[in-house]
């Protein structure tokens, strides 16, 4: 079990100043980082174009143009393109006939034409004037010149990188514009600043009432929240869940996730509305973006066979709908995720692995090449084979998703797979994407990695080492205390611990938690899903187990009591002695051990 420990390893001095200097922050800088104020907010000016679509979108106002909204597929496509089509129904209470949406029916991105085919009238005109596309579309020049040249007007919010130049739409995207500081901002941020410069234009105030889903939506999307603007937005929305479908996921969420913050959102209610782009119905994805949006839907609802019937609001029903979704999503990932691992291989610092083009799996790429990566240690590409023609030759190109782990000593995958030069495209987040490779690189490319860190040896990376019997209460309440804050690119801080003697440790029923206590100090050592050697390891009454363990602090309530405790992450032994029996099957200290 290799680790390298980041700074100074001063946890007796300053704790806290420690962690925050470990992830970049200066010890000056972190009341500003905890508490930021509205002066860290980036002037909507700054996008470049955001005058001239907020000027177009009056003017079809005002025309009463019908309007159509694309919903694009996850997360922050959806807080998006709610929050874009609530605040248009909140400036013009009257305009809804004149107000339309469509979702992806595929887990695709951006404008597809052939979607929008159900919004023709029977001359095959589009219904619709104006197209906003949240969250996508950038690189979408092909489908805006057609929409252009039949006379319909496009604005683009969105935040992905794009290397194209789109003259058929109106563009804001922080990415293309070189005066906005902040180019971790998500998709439904940009809905947000747009909507703070209509507020301006139409002298009106509808952008704070959707700071929730930007708040959400950072979160998902997994924007940087060492970004002082990030946080002062996620601060600010967590604080102000309006959106009832929001609510209702948390309420539904509750005993899993306690606490409103970073960690929750993005560990249990994220997830959900993701995995019902990846495994839904086209139903299931409409009725999602009407949770959001419609808070006066109501459904029949019956909860068994026999029940009788009553009427239950839709936002609610969803709710409980995800729930299921997810738990489908994760059977399905279950089930296949053991065939993929049997083509790992471990010795490989990158591993690219084919899986089934079967239609129940094609949107969950993302999830499996997870599954499989945390499985193996290791990052993992996974890909299915297409035949497309390049230069007039057919080639075979493996299209798939890459997911990297945390504290991986490869920092950034994605740029990692750029500069190789041998992959078409790697598009998406650092450790979360989506790519293109030629299948006579495969290879080449699981070479050029091997190569490039043959001497290089995977190590978890933690803020501190800790003796066990230094580990006191008061330093596991320090990190509780900032638990709220922990998010992508402020990670949660990993400890070892040194020397922990395992005494008298206990497995649940379910055989799902292993734990045991330090008695000097009364803190908890727990360890989540153990398989059979860990047990045995762990609760042998034969032996006497001293291990060092790598894992995170935090205290647990329940029903008033507070535990604090560590969860074990990982483990290694350091010392195993038998425990010599006398008659009355009882040891006799130390000096009666042996080996």
């Amino acid at each position: 079990m290799k680790y390298n420990v980041i700074g100074s390893n001063d946890y007796i001095f300053d704790l806290r100043a420690s962690i925050f200097e470990n992830r970049g922050i200066d010890r000056k800088d972190i009341e500003k980082f905890l508490n930021p104020t509205r002066i860290v907010e980036n002037s909507y000016k700054k996008l470049d174009n955001i005058i001239t679509a907020v000027k177009v979108l009056k003017k079809h106002l005002e025309n009463k143009s019908r309007i159509h909204i694309i919903a694009d597929s996850d997360c922050d496509g959806y807080c998006s393109g709610s929050a874009m089509y609530l605040a248009l129904k909140e400036i013009y209470p009257l305009y809804n006939s004149h107000l339309t949406w469509n979702i992806h029916e595929e887990k695709a991105h951006g404008i597809v034409i052939e979607e929008l085919e159900e919004f023709k009238n029977s001359k095959g005109k589009y219904n619709f004037d104006l197209l906003i596309v949240p969250d996508a579309g950038s690189s979408d020049v092909k489908e805006c010149k057609i929409l252009k040249e039949l006379g319909i007007d496009v604005i683009i919010l969105d935040h992905h990188e794009s290397d194209v130049e789109n003259d058929y739409a109106i563009v804001v995207n922080p990415q293309l514009s070189p005066n906005y500081p902040n180019k971790e901002i998500c998709g439904t941020t940009v809905v947000y600043k747009f909507l703070q410069a209509l507020d301006k234009e139409l002298k009106c105030s509808v952008a704070n009432n959707y700071i929730d889903l930007v708040a959400v939506a950072t979160i998902s999307d997994m924007m940087d929240t060492r970004e002082l603007e990030n946080r002062y937005y996620i601060n600010q929305g967590l604080k102000k869940i309006k959106n009832p479908f929001v609510q209702a996921l948390i309420k539904k969420q509750s005993f899993s996730m306690k606490r409103t913050n970073i960690k929750g959102i993005g560990w249990y209610i994220a997830p959900l509305i993701n995995a019902v782009t990846r495994v839904g119905t086209v139903a299931e994805r409409k009725d999602l973006f009407r949770a959001f949006t419609d808070t006066e839907l109501q459904i029949i609802y019956k909860r068994s066979k026999n029940a009788e019937e009553q009427l239950v609001y839709l936002y609610e029903d969803m709710a409980r709908q995800l729930v299921n979704i997810k738990s489908r999503q994760d059977r399905l990932r279950d089930k296949v995720s053991p065939t993929l691992l049997l083509s790992a291989n471990e010795n490989n610092v990158l591993n690219i692995i084919k899986m089934d083009d079967d239609v129940k799996y094609k949107h969950m790429k993302g999830v499996l090449a997870m599954k499989v990566a945390s499985n193996i240690n290791r990052p993992t590409l996974l890909f299915v084979e297409r035949k497309v023609e390049v230069n007039g030759e057919i080639k075979t190109i493996l299209q798939g998703s890459g997911r990297n782990l945390d504290y991986y000593f490869i920092d950034n995958l994605r740029d990692e797979l750029i500069s190789s030069g041998l992959f078409i495209n790697a598009a998406g987040h650092g450790n979360a994407f989506g790519f293109s490779l030629l299948l006579e690189n495969k290879d080449k490319a699981i070479e050029f990695f091997n190569k490039k860190y043959e001497n290089h040896e995977n190590s978890v990376t933690v803020d501190f080492e800790i003796n066990s019997s230094k580990l006191q209460k008061s330093l596991v309440k320090t990190f509780d205390n900032l638990k709220d804050i922990w998010g992508q690119s402020f990670k949660e801080p990993k400890v070892i611990i040194k020397d922990v003697v395992v005494k008298n440790a206990v497995i649940n029923e379910k055989k799902s938690l292993l734990s045991f206590v330090n008695e000097d100090t009364g803190i908890e050592y727990k360890l989540f899903f153990p398989n059979e050697k860990v047990i045995l390891d762990l609760t042998n009454e034969e032996k006497d187990v001293t291990i060092d363990v790598i894992g995170g602090l935090d205290i647990n309530e329940w029903n008033g009591d507070k535990t604090y405790q560590v969860v074990i992450e990982d483990y290694e032994i350091t010392d195993s002695r038998k425990v010599k029996k006398f008659k009355n099957g009882k040891g006799k200290g130390k000096d009666d051990f042996f080996f």
